[in-house]
């Protein structure tokens, strides 16, 4: 096995990363942008989130498969670039109460916003490789 197994490392993530989250209020009040609303004014919230569909990797590692014995280690640290999350809400008494309905709207820009900073996620592997035969 060589001495000098560092790399430079590249390549894309196909990116099925986000959330979906759906809440159906009991009973209580809730405020979005300020404004308070009822369980039943409110109806069922649903959230949702998405990255892009590719993204972008690079990262440094240590080690190399093709070189070396029957037993190979190697490492690997990054980062991924997956843009922007985008985060989208609806209510479903949002259709009834247009007040509700901009209220949502201003809750899910805030929340873009709050996220809009978190593009780059690092990333870290390790791997053990052994040969047979």
């Amino acid at each position: 096995m060589s001495r000098n197994n560092l790399n430079l490392t590249a390549g894309v993530f196909i990116n099925q990363n986000g959330f979906n989250v759906t809440g159906t209020p009991t009973g209580g009040t809730y405020m979005f942008n300020g404004h308070t609303y009822t369980a039943s004014q409110v109806g069922r919230l649903t959230g949702k989130t998405h990255f892009n569909g590719a993204a972008p990797y690079v990262g440094i590692g240590w080690g190399d498969p093709m070189d070396g014995g029957r037993l190979t280690f190697t490492a690997n640290v990054g980062a991924i670039y997956e843009g922007a999350p985008n985060v989208s809400l609806t209510a479903t008494g949002a259709a009834a109460n247009p007040q509700l309905a901009s209220d949502v709207q201003a809750e899910q820009n805030s929340l873009n916003n709050k996220v809009s900073g978190y593009q780059w996620w690092p990333v870290m592997g390790v791997g053990l490789m052994y040969r047979f035969g």
